[in-house]
């Protein structure tokens, strides 16, 4: 037992040690019997990939599915057929804008590049009919602000619903006419 005043001791556990422990598995999700899952990756720089059992890699480097919506994050992907094509909508950790990447093409832009005043976020995706569904939040240096949109085909954003601080976990009926989701407020 090292006996010691704290702080003066050389820890043997550093945090290259920590960050080194390998890949960590995040959401996983069953599209039509397919699993597919997303990978934290230390050694590429914390990036994020979304992988599927028999495909592989989704999401090649340097793309990373991450948002920072409520600051820790959401879920930040979503492996769906939209417009009549597979394939995989994510969030980017670089800009933090929602991009569709169909199989065997390179990630488009959805959402339109942030202000430098404001930072738009999304996350918790769903698809009904040809628009996307999510929480969104624009956060300034002044406040944040989150709601659940739709976005259509043509870039356009409906607010769904803004009487909350906070939404996650978007979930549609069977049938597609209601919507769930967790909101809870400030304390």
């Amino acid at each position: 037992m090292i006996t010691a005043t704290p702080g003066s001791w050389k820890s043997p556990i550093s945090a290259h040690l920590l960050a080194s422990a390998g890949v960590s598995l995040g959401f996983v999700q069953v599209v039509a019997g397919e699993i597919y899952w997303d990978e934290s990756r230390p050694d590429e720089g914390g990036r994020t990939a979304v992988v599927s059992k028999t495909q592989g890699h989704l999401l090649p480097a340097p793309w990373s599915a991450v948002t920072r919506v409520h600051e820790m994050g959401g879920l930040s992907w979503l492996v769906c057929n939209w417009r009549g094509e597979t394939g995989l909508l994510f969030s980017e950790k670089s800009d933090q804008r929602i991009y569709w990447k169909a199989d065997n093409a390179d990630p488009v832009a959805i959402t339109p590049i942030s202000s430098t005043e404001a930072l738009a976020r999304y996350s918790d995706f769903l698809i009904r009919g040809q628009e996307i569904w999510c929480v969104r939040e624009i956060s300034s240096e002044q406040e944040t602000n989150r709601d659940l949109i739709a976005i259509t085909p043509a870039g356009d954003i409906r607010i769904l619903d803004s009487t909350s601080h906070f939404y996650a976990h978007l979930a549609l009926s069977p049938n597609e006419t209601k919507l769930a989701w967790i909101s809870w407020e400030h304390p």
